[in-house]
């Protein structure tokens, strides 16, 4: 129900942003302009009616977020209203009634509503983590925009004591020849300048192959950063589908990080079987995308992304009590139980953090009579001689 309207909302917000933009641009064609006038300026009141509300709904709902608990609201509100999506979300609006205001004509201030776009940062992954890779290699792109302008100098200057006598008007000096220098290095090559002696070509042949490597250098560390942004943020949703399984859920963040790196990635296809009810089962297996059926005692349930199934067979040898069909294409994430008991024996440490938790699960499963009295003792004491071993070091 919320989840449906809070996406319903999501996309009208976005399709507005987006008629947003190519009203900006139907503007600039006079015949259009003119011919639709009244009916741009009610979608720009409509618009901006629109973007002040979800301006001031977030504005409003801002003192819920947990970090800034503690303050009085009026500084929580403050701090959110310096944000940078609160200030995208102002510089959205503000024109319109600036505009109002003003005795003016201000009609350049129109530009602004072009910020309207920055506000698919908020319901776009890929463009929130492109901004973060921009912020966290923000030193490393500096220093290659450093090599990148004084390529462009030295290019510049090279060029000029070469061809100035040849050409004066496109290298008369070295502010002139810049254009060259920034055009060849890009390797746009508009071919409206060009060097025509020998040693000018030659010249240029070098400052080509030079610019190629120095222009790749940004290039490089963007996707080496968005890269990591993507391998980093899919980490960080393991380990909250991970956190979302009872046994792990009171787990510190240092044992969710190696139960993580222990996920196996699997892709199956729309009507594919992923268990059948009866058979051993194998592990822990938690949907990250796509729909799937589970069927039991003649009942169909819905499983989606972050439900899971198996987790008990990490604990104690069990049978699937479902058989579990994908629906649509589904990406799951598969945590072997073999792989899970090489780790506690191997990392006593999370053994000992996971023990109170497990023991706990297993005397509940015993006195349901899901496992035998005697296999859930059998679990529990081998959970606490793990434990003590780590005690014990």
């Amino acid at each position: 129900g919320n989840d449906r309207l809070a996406n319903a909302l999501d996309a009208f917000l976005i399709v507005l942003i987006l008629a947003n933009a190519v009203a900006v641009a139907v503007e600039t064609v006079p015949t259009i302009a003119a011919r639709h006038d009244r009916t741009l300026a009610l979608f720009e009141s409509f618009s901006v009616a629109a973007f002040s509300l979800e301006y001031l709904a977030r504005l409003w709902a801002c003192v819920e977020r947990s970090e800034w608990r503690g303050r009085p609201s009026w500084r929580r509100r403050l701090r959110y209203m310096l944000t940078p999506l609160a200030l995208i979300d102002l510089l959205a609006v503000l024109p319109f009634y600036i505009g109002l205001a003003a005795v003016a004509d201000l009609r350049y201030l129109r530009l602004l509503r072009l910020f309207r776009l920055l506000k698919l940062v908020r319901y776009s992954t890929a463009l929130a983590a492109l901004l973060r890779v921009i912020e966290n290699e923000a030193r490393t792109l500096a220093a290659a925009l450093v090599v990148m302008a004084g390529l462009v100098f030295v290019a510049a200057t090279l060029m000029y004591y070469v061809e100035r006598g040849a050409q004066p008007v496109a290298f008369g000096s070295i502010p002139a020849a810049m254009w060259w220098a920034v055009v060849t290095l890009t390797t746009v090559g508009y071919g409206d300048v060009v060097p025509v002696t020998g040693a000018g070509r030659v010249l240029a042949t070098v400052i080509m192959v030079f610019g190629l490597a120095a222009y790749a250098i940004p290039i490089g560390i963007m996707a080496a950063g968005f890269s990591e942004e993507v391998r980093r943020q899919s980490f960080v949703v393991r380990m909250e589908m991970v956190a979302r399984v009872p046994i792990f859920a009171s787990q510190t963040a240092r044992v969710l990080s190696r139960l993580s790196r222990l996920l196996r990635a699997e892709k199956v296809a729309a009507g594919h079987v992923v268990c059948v009810a009866g058979t051993a089962s194998h592990g822990l297996t938690i949907i990250a995308e796509g729909q799937a059926v589970a069927h039991m005692a003649g009942r169909a349930l819905a499983l989606s992304a972050g439900d899971y199934f198996g987790e008990l067979a990490l604990l104690q040898p069990v049978m699937h009590d479902v058989t579990v069909v994908a629906r649509t294409t589904c990406r799951l994430l598969v945590l072997e139980a073999q792989d899970f008991a090489r780790l506690i024996e191997r990392k006593p440490e999370v053994a000992a953090a996971m023990a109170p938790a497990v023991t706990a699960k297993l005397t509940e499963l015993s006195e349901k009579g899901e496992i035998t009295q005697e296999a859930a003792q059998r679990a529990i004491r081998r959970w606490r001689a793990l434990a003590e071993s780590q005690h014990a070091l």
